[in-house]
């Protein structure tokens, strides 16, 4: 059979023509014989020969030496009758590359060979009547792929498939696998053969590839990386070194920072320019650095230049390149760094406080100077410091915590403690840091304020006393100014007659100063009275505070000419009757104090955080600053009474008022100019 040249057009059917014209068809033969009768290469003769053996057509081992042989059998199954499984077994328990095996319709297995014992474990007696899906993983039975790859045979006739599959001993293997749909006269599906190829080697093979293939990537992202270092430092002072350490290109920023022109430094030793340090052990880990082909980094100073020098050699097979920069500024402010770390943990020391860090996402805590200084032991994570805060606080701590992670604003709190056995008080403000995600960390500065409580305690308790004293002394008070006024009034009355002119003003000159008594001595009972007689705190709209107020007041508006515009006000926590003199004070002083023009009195509101900043702003005389702390002691007055009428009490019990809320009252004003009194209150709970 000459030919004019190997032709790759060959099918299953010209192998078939092949066998039925061979004499004896059982006669075996070489894939090169059947090649060379086909006019086409061994690789595709050889291909469509074991598509055949798949199809169960014709048979296949191998030859002597190196070669296979491929025979149609006698006696062909006929395709109306079961595949017959003593013939198939014979042909194939040769086979031992291969698992090859037959299916029944249904994809339980029917025949078994060595190959298939080899490759999946299982003994012929162990499998055979089991379904072929005892050789898939579980998640491929669950996908179903098993019904899959039979669906795929019946609809094209063969599929090929390639995936992790299981031993009997529950180890893994890659299998190539090849499923050949068997039909009878009729069409009807028969069986299935199934041939199995452990691909295992090749696949770690082709891993081993890809690993590879990631190394020299990544080998090329750090080649690359470190290119792009040097594109971006182009403006640093750079050398090239030879293996032997000469010095082989310097820029310009290198020959102003050594002071010297390159003639003097190419091809010289760089340990001649850098001779501060030639005989150190930087020299030791610049050498150690290029015979290991590792990073150097390091710093100096240098007294040649009188500079802090950084430098950083990137060897490579021809020498080193290096690059050196001016580093004294950020040594100068490292510097100053360490002096303001060193007066802070002197500051704390001093006051018996820390710093606290709190990583939220991994629950880390993170204390200076230690937190045993504080808490008397070791507080790593939020657990551990829950444990040693005082069990009826641990709640609002909690909630604090929390309410100042959703929210984004910092928490203050007063704390107790247990720290070996006693209560302590520490105060712990945090503030959350923020990024995308939202709050990821709390810092602040926690210490300790027990002396700071007791105090505050011991004094509440003498203030108590005091307005005991106070409420007494007025109350008794009371009675024997109010015999003086009935008698002065007796003396007026029955006397009118033989008193003169100037006995009459003495008279008049004690009623106005007993009338002033008396007003002084209620004022002085109102301010006892702000702790001890106050009612429980609620939610007070101050609108309807001052649209009330302003009736009271309407008299003396009207008397005065007076404007008072009040912007939309808030509603806040609070004693309604206390808020109500708080303002009719301020009120009066604005009219009381207005000057010669008629008054004109605006009272707003502004939030911040959880707080209201209320004001009083007026256009009257004013407040010279340096009265504006006095005005809000006890009996302090700026003004004679020909001059304004008062007490001195007002404005202190308006101070007394706005601490029990648990604000601040401030005045601003220069003499002439007006004045806007501000305090501060609650938003509700």
């Amino acid at each position: 059979m000459g030919s004019q040249g190997p032709t790759q057009d060959v099918t299953g059917d010209d192998i078939r023509g092949f066998f039925s014209q061979t004499p004896n068809p059982s006669t075996p033969f070489f894939t090169e014989e059947i090649a060379e009768a086909l006019d086409c290469s061994p690789q595709v003769a050889r291909r469509w020969l074991e598509d055949l053996v798949n199809r169960g057509e014709i048979r296949t081992k191998q030859g002597a030496g190196s070669g296979r042989v491929w025979w149609k059998p006698q006696g062909q199954v006929s395709s109306g009758r079961q595949p017959d499984e003593e013939q198939f077994r014979a042909v194939v328990n040769a086979v031992k590359d291969y698992a090859i095996f037959l299916l029944d319709p249904d994809g339980n297995i029917v025949s078994w060979n060595e190959g298939a014992e080899r490759i999946k474990g299982y003994s012929e007696d162990e499998i055979v009547g089991k379904h072929f899906s005892t050789f898939y993983t579980d998640e491929d039975v669950a996908d179903d792929v098993p019904e899959q790859n039979l669906e795929g045979a019946v609809a094209d006739g063969r599929i090929e498939d390639e995936g992790w599959r299981v031993r009997s001993d529950g180890s893994r293997f890659w299998a190539n696998v090849t499923i050949t749909a068997i039909r009878g006269d009729e069409g009807d599906i028969r069986g299935f053969t199934k041939v199995t190829r452990d691909m295992t080697d090749r696949r770690e093979y082709e891993q081993q590839l890809e690993e590879q293939a990631e190394r020299l990537e990544q080998q090329r992202d750090e080649l690359e990386a470190e290119l792009d270092e040097i594109f971006k430092r182009v403006d640093e002072a750079f050398m090239a070194l030879d293996d032997e350490w000469n010095i082989t290109y310097v820029n310009d920023q290198a020959t102003e920072l050594v002071q010297l022109p390159p003639e003097e430094l190419l091809e010289t030793r760089v340990w001649d320019v850098l001779y501060e340090i030639a005989d150190s052990h930087l020299r030791e880990m610049a050498e150690e650095a290029m015979a290991a082909n590792e990073l150097l980094e390091f710093e100096y100073y240098s007294d040649v230049l009188d500079i802090w020098v950084g430098v950083r050699g990137y060897p490579a097979e021809s020498g080193m390149s290096v690059y050196f920069r001016d580093i004294t500024e950020r040594k100068e402010r490292e510097r100053e760094l360490q002096h303001v770390r060193e007066r802070m943990e002197f500051a704390l020391n001093a006051t018996d406080a820390v710093v606290w860090d709190w990583n939220v996402d991994e629950d880390q805590a993170s204390f200076y100077p230690s937190a045993e200084s504080l808490y008397g032991t070791t507080v790593e994570t939020w657990e551990d410091f829950v444990e040693v805060i005082h069990s009826e606080d641990r709640q609002k701590v909690q909630e604090g915590i929390e309410n100042a992670l959703e929210t984004g604003e910092p928490k203050s709190e007063e704390i107790r403690i247990v720290r070996d056995g006693e209560v302590r008080w520490i105060e712990a403000p945090g503030h959350p840091i923020q990024d995308d995600d939202g709050p990821t960390r709390m810092i602040g500065v926690a210490r300790d304020i027990t002396e700071r409580k007791t105090y505050e305690r011991e004094l509440k308790e003498s203030n108590k006393r005091l307005e005991q004293f106070a409420y007494a002394a007025s109350h008794d008070l009371r009675e024997p100014l109010r015999m003086v006024s009935s008698y002065l009034q007796l003396i007026e009355q029955q006397y009118a007659d033989e008193l003169d002119e100037d006995g009459r003003e003495f008279i008049q000159f004690a009623v106005d100063g007993a009338d002033r008594m008396r007003a002084m001595i209620d004022g002085l009972l109102e301010y006892s009275r702000v702790e001890t007689e106050g009612e429980p705190f609620e939610p007070i709209d101050l609108n309807d505070v001052l649209e009330n107020l302003m009736a009271d007041l309407q008299i003396q508006i009207e008397e005065h000419d007076a404007e008072i515009t009040v912007e939309e006000l808030p509603t806040v926590e609070g004693d309604a009757s206390q808020l109500r003199q708080l303002f009719q004070n301020l009120l009066k002083n604005a009219i009381e104090y207005s000057g010669d023009e008629p008054p004109r009195v605006d009272v707003s509101a502004t939030r911040s955080g959880e707080e209201w900043t209320l004001s009083v702003t007026d256009e009257g005389i004013g407040i010279d600053p340096e009265d504006q702390e006095r005005i809000f002691k006890v009996f302090e007055r700026l003004h004679t009474q020909e001059e304004h009428a008062g007490t001195g009490i007002g404005l202190a019990l308006c101070k007394r008022i706005v601490e029990r809320h648990g604000g601040e009252i401030w005045v601003d004003s220069t003499p002439s100019d007006g004045a806007t009194f501000s305090l501060t209150l609650q938003n509700p709970q």
